[in-house]
């Protein structure tokens, strides 16, 4: 193996928010790589103090201060951070590049041109299916197009995506990587309730052992928020929990459910750190993620929450789509609905609040599953993947 264990792995988006992308980089830091995490000036920078090979930078950039919503205005920051990047790459010459994404793709391959690294393309979406803006989607798919033949690795985060690559660009992938977090013990397990600011609707909850319904992560119209809440009507003695960043969307959506009558079972949760997502998870019933079907890339999806319910130990509702539909069939660890409509939503979550022998028999087929797609388990693949790379 190389004598150089300098890496360097680009996001062009908020560290703190990213928890999967932190379970890889800690890993990889533990493992004995020293990591250099770049990043946009967005948000905190997460506390790596205990991971003493893994440093986190924010690339600043005088055009954000700038900065507009067009496409123009992201292209001139896009070309500044381009350039700010590949300096701080050239200063700590790394022996690979690990690109989240496609938007730092291009930056990944000018890295290889100049300073010789290897390249990793890690690709948790699919990204030329993604989005309204034509223009954009082109250019995405034009990016992959001219540069995935000059990546070294390819990871993807399912066997359908790692098909659709293979189909779309006659791209064969090197890795398919699950990202689930580690399971949850017992002891570790936080309320959730204790997180509600109101203290009377946190001991109703408990008086009334009520049902908790979790979604978790951000609130978007394609995740299935509209059709959560509408669900609601539908289910007695439960309430939903939205655990997500306060963002401009989120108010949308609570607005929605303010005007329902049973607004009172609907709870609006601020994100807690991503250590602590699955250890709060941990007190909920059912984890629900009804997916709408808006494109490719959403179809063949494997979300985090997925794995990150059932790392706690609850069990999940979702859609009925490829991959999430055929995980949970195929171990047994949930239900499949039809995510567009809301009585099915419902019904998928009542099969197991209602029926205490369905929900056992689940709960009792989740330890399978966390065997399989333990971050332990997934890591030592991505682990094996540097080692034949640096062996080159």
């Amino acid at each position: 193996m190389s004598n150089n264990r300098n890496v360097v792995h680009i996001l062009l988006r908020e560290a703190a928010r990213e928890s999967a992308i932190q379970r890889v980089v800690r890993s990889l830091a533990h493992e004995g790589y020293s990591v250099t995490l770049l990043v946009l000036p967005e948000g905190p920078v997460p506390d790596v103090s205990d991971t003493p090979n893994l440093h986190i930078e924010q690339v600043r950039l005088v055009s954000r201060r700038r900065a507009g919503q067009s496409i123009f205005s992201r292209l001139i920051q896009f070309m500044e951070f381009c350039f700010r990047a590949l300096k701080r790459i050239r200063q700590l010459r790394p022996k690979l590049v690990h690109c989240y994404d496609v938007q730092p793709l291009p930056l990944g391959f000018l890295a290889k041109l100049f300073t010789r690294t290897l390249v990793v393309y890690d690709s948790r979406h699919i990204w030329s299916t993604i989005g309204k803006n034509r223009i954009i989607i082109f250019g995405h798919w034009l990016v992959e197009r001219l540069l995935l033949p000059f990546c070294d690795a390819t990871i993807v985060n399912n066997d359908a995506a790692s098909a659709y690559y293979k189909k779309r660009f006659g791209h064969v992938t090197d890795l398919v990587l699950w990202y689930g977090p580690e399971p949850v013990h017992p002891d570790m397990k936080l309320d959730i309730l204790s997180l509600i600011p109101d203290k009377e609707i946190a001991d109703r909850c408990r008086r009334e052992k009520a049902g908790k319904i979790l979604h978790i992560g951000y609130l978007r119209a394609e995740r299935g928020i509209v059709q959560l809440i509408d669900s609601m009507e539908f289910i007695n003695n439960s309430v939903l929990i939205f655990l997500g960043p306060d963002i401009s969307g989120r108010r949308e959506f609570e607005r929605l459910a303010g005007q329902k009558q049973w607004a009172d079972r609907i709870l609006f949760l601020d994100a807690v750190p991503w250590s602590l997502v699955t250890r709060y998870a941990a007190s909920c019933d059912v984890g629900a993620m009804p997916l709408q079907n808006k494109n490719v890339h959403l179809y063949l999806n494997s979300p985090n929450k997925l794995f990150e319910c059932l790392m706690a130990g609850i069990p999940v509702v979702v859609s009925d789509f490829p991959v999430m539909g055929k995980l949970v069939r195929d171990y047994d660890v949930g239900e499949v609905v039809d995510e567009t409509d809301p009585r099915e939503i419902a019904a998928g979550i009542r099969r197991l609040l209602d029926d205490p022998d369905r929900m056992d028999a689940v709960r009792r087929n989740i330890p399978r599953f966390q065997a399989e797609f333990s971050w332990q388990r997934q890591s030592q693949a991505l682990l094996n993947l540097y080692q034949r790379l640096f062996e080159r």
